[in-house]
């Protein structure tokens, strides 16, 4: 429920990255393709990478480019989108948090990464994110 992190990003971004450059070139063992899934159900895409990736994107300005980067290659906006990250844990089951992003036409208002507390809620998350496929993968490129 708490808000793990927030930010405010209303004014122009100087400094943009592309997915590239935060995940590596396909095909490169070392990139974070792998760690970047989409699966679609009933109008919404679901879209989850890994702590890995967040972590790459916490405090970055890269964030807004990155995403829209990703909504490009997943054929998505953000209207439809609903994304979260997943850390691995010990029992081998990823733990879910939620992105919330307000967006202002193609700039982040904010956004606000957030705790799943209802089990129906993770249970839906964790079978949508089991039946995910990598990016890669749904469009043609892995």
């Amino acid at each position: 429920m708490v808000a793990q992190v927030s930010q405010n990003f209303e004014e122009t971004f100087s400094e943009t990255v592309d997915i590239y450059t935060l995940l590596g070139e396909p095909g490169d063992p070392k990139a974070f393709w792998g760690e970047l899934k989409v699966v679609q159900l009933q109008g919404f895409d679901y879209i989850y990478f890994s702590s890995k990736i967040n972590t790459k994107l916490a405090g970055k300005t890269a964030l807004q480019a990155f995403l829209i980067d990703v909504f490009q290659l997943a054929d998505t906006r953000a209207e439809r989108a609903k994304i979260f990250i997943y850390v691995e844990n010990t029992i081998g089951k990823p733990d879910f948090f939620e992105f919330r992003i307000s967006w202002a036409g193609n700039k982040i208002k904010e956004f606000n990464i957030e705790n799943i507390d209802n089990p129906k809620n993770k249970e839906f998350i964790r079978t949508m994110y089991d039946y995910s496929s990598g990016i890669l993968e749904t469009v043609g490129h892995g």
